[in-house]
C-alpha cells in the first residue's frame, strides 16, 4: 500500500539516509531534481570554503579557515600543524583569491581528492541500495543530473571526471536521465530536463513536437529540472545576490521554459527553503513552480 502519490527530492549531496523515509512508507513515484553526489566531507569543504569567503568578522573568519585546514590534514590522515599568526594571513590571503569553491577543491593535493572519491562512491552506494529497496516495494524512481552528477566539484574546471557519476549510478540499476527524456503517464506527461542540456537553452524539437500533441489531448505538462528559471525570489529570500554564472544558467532555464510551457515546473539547486511554492505567469500559462531544497522530500497527493 503506497502513501502516495509522487515525492520529489530536492539535492541529497550525499545524505542517501534522508531517503529512509520513503521505505517505511513508500509512495507510487520519486522525482530528484539531481545533485545526489556529495558527502560529508565534501559538503564541509564547501560550506567552510563559504564561510570563510562570506563572513564579514574576521574571528569567524578564522575559525572557518582552521577547520577547513584541519579537514584537509584529516583527509591526507596527517595531523595538522600548528598555524602562527603570519601563516594564517597567509593560507586566508590564498584562499580569497578562489572566487569558486570548484577552483579551491580543483587545486587539493591529489591524495585529498582520492579519499574524497571514496566517501562520494560510498553514499552513491548507499543511494543505490535504497532504489533497490523502494523498486522491489513497487515504487518508480527517475532522476535527473544536477551539476555535482556531472561532474564532482574538484573536476568541474577541467571538465575530467574523477568518477563518472552517470555510468556508476546506472551501473547499479539506476534511473538517471542526462538528456532530455519524457516519461508518459495517464493525463501527465514529465519532462526530465538534467543541467547540462538544460544550460543549452534550448529543446530538440521532436520533444516539444511530443509534448504539444500531448497537450492537444489534455495532459498536463511537469516540467523536473535543477537550476531555477526564477532567481530574484532566491535573492529576497537569502539576501544574497547572484553570481554572474548563475544568472546566466537561470536565463537558460528561463529559455527552455518559455519553449515547454508546461503546467508545473519542480527544481531545486538553491538549496535554502523558502516558506512557500511560487507561481509565475508566462503570457496565458500559469506555471506551478515548486521549490524543492537542499535535502528536501516533498510529498504530493
Amino acid at each position: 500500500m503506497f502513501a502516495g502519490k509522487e515525492a520529489v527530492v530536492g539535492d541529497l549531496h550525499g545524505f542517501a539516509k534522508e531517503l529512509n523515509k520513503l521505505v517505511a512508507k513508500p509512495v507510487e513515484e520519486v522525482f530528484f531534481v539531481g545533485d545526489m553526489t556529495g558527502s560529508v566531507e565534501l559538503n564541509k569543504l564547501k560550506t567552510l570554503f563559504n564561510q570563510v569567503h562570506d563572513s564579514v568578522n574576521k574571528a569567524e573568519k578564522l575559525n572557518a579557515l582552521s577547520r577547513l585546514k584541519k579537514l584537509e590534514s584529516d583527509l591526507l590522515g596527517e595531523k595538522m600543524k600548528p598555524m602562527g599568526e603570519r601563516e594564517k594571513d597567509s593560507e586566508m590571503s590564498k584562499l580569497l583569491e578562489y572566487k569558486r569553491h570548484s577552483l579551491y577543491m580543483g587545486g587539493l593535493p591529489q591524495d585529498v581528492k582520492d579519499n574524497l572519491v571514496i566517501g562520494v562512491k560510498q553514499e552513491l552506494d548507499k543511494l543505490i541500495e535504497w532504489n533497490i529497496k523502494v523498486s522491489s516495494l513497487g515504487t518508480r524512481v527517475y532522476m535527473i543530473t544536477g551539476n555535482w552528477d556531472e561532474y564532482l566539484p574538484f573536476d568541474f574546471e577541467v571538465k575530467k571526471r574523477s568518477v563518472d557519476i552517470v555510468k556508476y549510478l546506472r551501473g547499479g540499476g539506476v534511473n538517471i536521465y542526462d538528456n532530455y527524456g519524457i516519461i508518459e503517464e495517464e493525463k501527465k506527461i514529465v519532462l526530465m530536463a538534467p543541467y547540462g542540456v538544460v544550460n543549452d537553452g534550448l529543446v530538440n524539437q521532436n520533444i516539444l513536437n511530443k509534448i504539444n500533441l500531448e497537450k492537444s489531448r489534455g495532459s498536463r505538462v511537469m516540467m523536473i529540472t535543477h537550476v531555477p528559471p526564477n532567481m530574484r525570489i532566491h535573492e529576497e529570500n537569502n539576501h544574497r545576490k547572484t553570481s554572474s554564472e548563475m544568472e546566466e544558467q537561470s536565463a537558460a532555464a528561463n529559455k527552455v521554459l518559455f519553449q515547454v510551457k508546461p503546467d508545473e515546473l519542480v527544481y531545486g539547486h538553491v538549496h535554502t527553503r523558502l516558506e512557500n511554492d511560487n507561481f509565475v505567469s508566462y503570457r496565458d500559462t500559469e506555471i506551478n513552480m515548486v521549490y524543492c531544497a537542499y535535502r528536501e522530500i516533498k510529498l504530493r497527493v
